[in-house]
């Protein structure tokens, strides 16, 4: 990035090679992680091909020892070409040839090609299908209108939760386009909606509705009416008793319908008004609680529905024993958690990793890009991540 690359140099691009001062410096700085970001078609792909061609040419790398990973087919298919034309410019026949069998490709391909190389510990059949993106959304929609039919019949309330409170056009759509957003972070459902995570806006509206309705009771309790009057305070105060502690998520609309309207006849006037002035705050917490409940109510619901779609979508895969693009990297990464001694060997395999369009990769597959990067047959120190990125 600009004056930001930092000044190490441990390669030399080739003389051939057209590079700016900036790109040769990105192109030889070995002995840690860099990032190279820049504006699009300012030649970043082409300088993560330089140090592809100059690890090997002037750094005396096996091709197989690099690591290269591309957002689409297309462009791994294009990085091939480029990568072998300039070992044929350097008369280096032998790595051109071995450039077709390279670790160039989607980090997808590379997951399959490593689930399908380790298929008896990733408990799959080598030969497995994967579900083309099409027929996986296909899948999908199936499936999830399929438990919005039961959801109907079985959790009404739930049904018109999701309905009412989501705002989406097509329900079936919305939960797959969020399914597939959770799952690129590496996360289940059920871990990114948690009853018990309320915000602190919320806690301190609890707090104070509990706080309020404790002195509109000490009010009352001090007060000393006629019969009639205590009667009605008592009645007041049993009523208020059971809004206090309540849950946000618990809290219907009758709570606040049914909250007493605390007047008292033959008060002082200055008693009446703090009784009035309580009740009124009292309603407006209530109120936001009322509300924050509905949005608990409606993210229990999601949350749960969102389970319950992926484990029907997962069932439904495993009993066609397909696999998608998601199952793939989530697989790859189990595998190497499972087995240290495979991501060890997979670490040292590769020398360096280079990422291009760095700014497309998610969560779950930079998880990966960490598991695999910095083996002990690595120099100085293991950092051997470089990507290309838009600024």
């Amino acid at each position: 990035k600009g004056n930001n690359v930092p000044a190490e140099v441990g390669l030399q691009a080739n003389a051939s090679s057209n590079l700016t001062p900036e790109q040769e410096r990105a192109v030889g700085t070995l002995g840690k992680d860099l990032c190279v970001s820049a504006g699009a078609g300012s030649g970043k792909t082409g300088v993560l091909v330089e140090r592809f061609v100059s690890l090997v040419s002037e750094g005396g790398l096996a091709v197989s020892k690099i690591l290269c990973i591309t957002f689409t087919e297309k462009a791994a298919g294009e990085m091939k070409q480029r990568v072998a034309h300039k070992f044929k410019s350097l008369g280096m026949e032998q790595e051109r040839q071995e450039v077709e069998f390279a670790y160039i490709s989607t980090i997808d391909s590379f997951c399959s090609r490593l689930l399908r190389e380790n298929a008896l510990e990733a408990g799959l059949d080598p030969d497995f299908t994967i579900l083309e993106e099409y027929e996986a959304m296909s899948l999908q929609r199936d499936m999830a209108e399929e438990l919005l039919a039961q959801w109907k019949e079985t959790n009404p309330e739930g049904y018109k939760l999701l309905l009412e409170e989501l705002y989406c056009r097509d329900l079936a759509e919305s939960s797959i386009e969020l399914l597939a957003k959770i799952r690129s972070s590496g996360l289940h459902p059920k871990e990114i909606l948690v009853k018990d995570d309320v915000s602190p806006e919320l806690t301190e509206t609890l707090k104070g509705t509990n706080l309020c309705i404790k002195r509109i009771e000490d009010l009352l309790a001090n007060l000393s009416p006629s019969s009639r009057q205590r009667e009605k305070a008592e009645e007041v105060v049993v009523k208020l008793r059971h809004l206090k502690d309540v849950k946000a998520e618990d809290l219907q609309y009758a709570h606040i319908a049914s909250l007493p309207e605390i007047k008292l006849t033959g008060t002082s006037s200055d008693l009446k008004e703090n009784l009035k002035t309580l009740r009124e705050d009292l309603l407006e917490r209530l109120r936001h609680l009322y509300w924050e409940g509905v949005t608990i109510r409606t993210k229990l619901a999601l949350r749960e529905f969102l389970s319950q779609f992926l484990q029907l979508y997962q069932e439904e895969k495993r009993k066609r024993s397909v696999l998608d693009f998601s199952d793939l990297i989530e697989r790859a990464i189990n595998l190497l958690q499972t087995f240290p001694s495979l991501r060890e060997e997979q670490r040292d395999k590769f020398r360096h990793i280079l990422v291009d369009e760095f700014q497309d990769t998610n969560s779950l597959q930079k998880t990966l890009l960490e598991m695999l990067k910095g083996g002990k047959a690595t120099p100085d120190g293991g950092d051997n991540l470089f990507v290309v990125g838009d600024a």
